[in-house]
């Protein structure tokens, strides 16, 4: 079980960070990070001098798979890993002391950076038609695999219905224009690549499906190292403040930047953000959770006799949209994907504008004389 104060210590850790010092030497520091435009910023801090100018002497190594990072990280091979919300709380929850120092991108509906894609002949029209596939992940129980496995579900697919393979970004246009996967979970600057060369099409952006606006990859540290070296964290975000503050600034050279390091450009840079809470790892704590809506009793019955079984179930309920916060919100009621909807017609429409103002007007007095006149009619009352 993730502990809560963990994660708290993990979120607050770097944000309370006195600013950095002069440094009269830099420190040698080793950070670690996959095939990905997430974190460009960490690769233009090193090439512009922002991390040098901030005393860290940055080492890069790119790490093919990036549930690779936090084993590598506890070897000492690696002072500072690249690394997504569910490697960081897996981690966690298996004993590493880890804590997590910045983020690294958020994936917004507005700017999908994610995407579902499928080989060319691949003829996909829906979701099902994923049954029996093979689709290819980097890095199972990775954030990717498992926002799949989440839409999957939204969608009313059985992951168990599905194969999922480990592969590498970098190979994953061969996998796919060889027919070794019918799919791939992908991201820029690897998309772009899969795209125009015509060897693969989206078939969905699920990410955004699952939700609009989410942390998807961050940077963490040894703990140990963390409380030893708090200038090194503190310097760390910075750099990274100073290469996101670059990009924006410097979009063309930033590309080359990311061509010279991954041998292609994305054609548009994810939304990058170095700041992290606590409340940027909620999405992921709650789909490790499992939740499922129900409409009633009767669904709810149903999904406890299907699901109840792994563990005791924690029941909450709401009475109103007004108790809800704004991604139970969102996954009940406004989410194209989740939500139900019910066409209502009304016969007599004066008739009902006065009892929806009896019920639900400004006036108290009139759902009083309401209750009183038939109270005695009530057979089932739940408060």
């Amino acid at each position: 079980m993730i502990n809560r104060r963990h994660i708290v210590a993990a979120g607050s850790l770097a944000l309370l960070l006195p600013a950095p010092k002069a440094f009269a030497q830099a420190t040698k520091v080793s950070i670690g990070y996959p095939t990905s435009s997430d974190f460009l910023p960490a690769l233009v801090a090193k090439e512009k001098g922002f991390f040098e100018k901030r005393g860290i002497d940055a080492a890069m190594t790119r790490v093919p798979l990036i549930n690779n990072i936090p084993a590598a990280m506890m070897s000492g091979d690696l002072n500072i890993g690249a690394a997504t919300p569910p490697t960081f709380l897996q981690a966690v929850d298996g004993g590493l002391d880890m804590v997590l120092v910045a983020s690294a991108a958020r994936h917004q509906k507005n700017l999908p950076s994610k995407s579902l894609v499928v080989r060319k002949d691949f003829k996909y029209e829906r979701p099902e038609d994923l049954k029996g596939k093979k689709i290819g992940v980097a890095g199972l129980k990775s954030s990717m695999d498992i926002l799949l496995r989440r839409w999957l579900k939204i969608k009313g697919i059985d992951p168990k219905d599905i194969t999922f393979i480990e592969a590498q970004f970098p190979q994953m246009p061969d996998l796919l224009k060889g027919g070794t996967l019918d799919a791939v979970t992908v991201t820029e600057p690897v998309r772009s690549i899969i795209l125009k060369s015509g060897v693969g099409v989206i078939a969905a952006e699920y990410f955004a499906e699952v939700s609009p606006d989410f942390m998807v990859t961050n940077w963490i540290m040894n703990a140990d190292y963390a409380r030893k070296n708090p200038q090194i964290v503190a310097a760390f975000r910075g750099g990274l403040e100073d290469g996101i503050a670059y990009i924006k600034a410097n979009a063309d050279e930033c590309r080359e930047i990311e061509k010279k390091n991954f041998n292609v450009a994305a054609p548009e840079f994810p939304t990058l953000v170095a700041k992290a809470t606590p409340a940027d790892l909620q999405l992921w704590i709650d789909i490790g959770k499992e939740r499922y809506w129900a409409a009633d009793e009767k669904d709810r019955e149903r999904i406890l006799a299907t699901h109840g079984k792994r563990g005791k179930p924690e029941i909450t309920r709401f009475k109103g949209l007004g108790e809800m916060m704004q991604k139970d919100l969102w996954d009940t009621t406004l989410n194209p994907a989740t939500r139900r909807v019910l066409r209502v017609e009304i016969d007599d429409q004066l008739e009902t504008d006065r009892i929806m103002n009896d019920l639900m007007g400004r006036e108290a007095s009139a759902r009083f004389r309401f209750i009183m006149d038939r109270a005695e009619e009530a057979q089932e009352i739940d408060v």
